[in-house]
C-alpha cells in the first residue's frame, strides 16, 4: 500500500510537469517505464487490467499511452489467423448474442491468448478507451507500404485502426503496426514497437492508410 500511495504521488507530479508538454517525448518514455512496472496479476480480466492501466495517471493523454503500450508489449500479431481471414473462416456472430456480449468475447479472447490480427488490435484498443471514457474509433479502410497498391484499394490491404479523442481532438494510431512486424518469408511475427504509429500527423499517416470514410483522413483537402 505505501509504494502504490508513494506512486500516485510521484505520478501526479509528473502529469503536472506533463502537462502542456508534447503527447510524445521523454514524458512518455517515462510513463511507459512507470507502466511496465505495475502489478498485472489478473490481466486476463480485461475491466480490471484498464482499471490497473490506467488508474495511476490523471489526464486523457497518459492513460490512452498506457493502454497503448501494454497492448503493443502484450499482444503479437496472429499469422495463421490472417490466413483464415483471407479464405472467411473465421467466427461468426451467434445468433443469440447481442453486440455488446459479441464484443467482450472478442477482447477477452486477444487478451487471454496475447494474440489477434489487425481488427483486434483495433477492437481491444477501442473497448479499453471506452472502459474509461474516452472517444475512440475503429477505422475501416486500406493500409500499405506500397503506395500503388494503397491506392489501388487492393483486398489485400484491407485493414483497421483506430482514431482517439485527447484534449478534444482527434488522434489516428495503429496500434497493429506499431507493435511489429511479419517477416513475408518465414511468415513470422517479428516483436518491436514502433511509436511512428501513434498519435501520427495525419499527413504522414495517410501516406500507409486509406480510410472508406474519407473524414478520417483528418485533412480538410481529402475530405472531398
Amino acid at each position: 500500500m505505501i509504494r502504490k500511495l508513494c506512486l500516485a504521488v510521484y505520478i501526479v507530479f509528473f502529469v503536472k510537469i506533463f502537462f502542456g508538454q508534447q503527447l510524445n517525448g521523454k514524458f512518455v518514455q517515462n510513463a511507459d517505464s512507470m507502466v511496465a512496472t505495475l502489478d498485472l496479476s489478473r490481466e486476463n480480466d480485461i475491466d480490471y487490467l484498464t482499471d490497473t492501466l490506467t488508474t495511476p495517471f490523471k489526464g486523457d493523454s497518459l492513460k490512452v499511452r498506457a493502454i497503448y503500450f501494454w497492448i503493443t508489449e502484450h499482444i503479437r500479431y496472429d499469422c495463421k489467423k490472417y490466413r483464415e481471414y483471407i479464405m472467411q473462416h473465421y467466427e461468426k456472430q451467434p445468433e443469440d448474442m447481442d453486440n455488446d456480449q459479441w464484443e467482450y468475447k472478442k477482447v477477452w479472447a486477444t487478451v487471454k491468448h496475447k494474440k489477434g490480427v489487425c481488427q483486434d488490435y483495433a477492437e481491444l484498443f477501442n473497448y479499453m478507451c471506452k472502459e474509461i471514457h474516452v472517444p475512440c474509433e475503429i477505422i475501416s479502410g486500406f493500409a500499405s507500404d506500397n503506395e500503388l497498391l494503397l491506392k489501388l484499394k487492393s483486398e489485400s490491404c484491407l485493414h483497421a485502426w483506430n482514431a482517439v479523442m485527447i484534449n478534444k481532438k482527434w488522434y489516428l494510431l495503429d496500434v497493429c503496426w506499431a507493435s511489429g512486424s511479419v517477416e513475408i518469408k518465414s511468415d513470422k511475427f517479428i516483436k518491436g514497437r514502433n511509436d511512428f504509429y501513434y498519435l501520427t500527423p495525419p499527413e504522414k499517416f495517410s501516406k500507409t492508410h486509406w480510410p472508406e470514410n474519407k473524414s478520417w483522413f483528418l485533412l480538410p483537402e481529402r475530405e472531398k
